[in-house]
């Protein structure tokens, strides 16, 4: 075999390799490449899909909570303001403060609820008028006592007024104070509010 022969048949064999190469491309390698391709997009879609339900889940979390924090607003809204005068509960309040005070419950008297005027002309139906009722206690104790009372039924939950005050020395014809030496008699008037229905 000559020399120009052999280059040739080496270019030849060149193309033909060349051609195989094309081949096993066209083949083997562009579908496998097209299908990488393919999943390579798929998972795209789904880390975006995963992304998306995330950020869902956390919206809705969020929303969640607000909605958790707006009960508990409302919720310490009407232990302040109860929807209805409540009575019951503002005495065994009262009690409860006379109790932490040492200071001894003579008697009470509940006024009767009157409703506060109401603008009528506002559009806001949500907004409902105030009403109010009046407590009016005897109880004995010494004025410390007294004194952390007021504090404590000032920074109560319970929203309150206090109207009047009277003090007065005990009698010594009470038989039942004679032996308290530093205790004075105090007369309140407390104003409570509740929101109307």
């Amino acid at each position: 075999m000559n020399q120009s022969s052999k280059r040739i048949l080496s270019a030849g064999l060149s193309l033909l390799f060349l051609f195989l190469a094309l081949l096993i491309f066209i083949y083997f390698v562009k579908p496998v490449y097209n299908e990488t391709q393919s999943l390579r997009l798929e998972v795209l879609k789904k880390t975006d899909f995963i992304n998306n339900q995330k950020a869902l889940i956390d919206q809705f979390q969020k929303i969640n909570q607000d909605y958790l924090n707006q009960i508990q607003s409302q919720e310490i809204f009407s232990l302040m303001l109860p929807p209805s005068p409540s009575v019951a509960e503002a005495l065994i309040q009262i009690s409860g403060l006379l109790k932490n005070n040492n200071l001894k419950f003579l008697s009470a008297n509940v006024g009767r609820s009157l409703i506060l005027s109401a603008n009528q002309t506002s559009s806001d139906s949500s907004i409902k008028p105030i009403g109010t009722f009046d407590v009016n206690i005897k109880i004995s104790g010494d004025y410390i006592n007294f004194k952390n009372f007021l504090e404590q039924l000032e920074t109560n939950i319970r929203l309150s007024n206090i109207k009047t005050i009277n003090l007065s020395q005990i009698s010594v014809s009470d038989q039942n104070m004679k032996n308290q030496q530093k205790s004075l008699i105090y007369d309140l008037s407390i104003g409570f509010y509740y929101q109307s229905q």
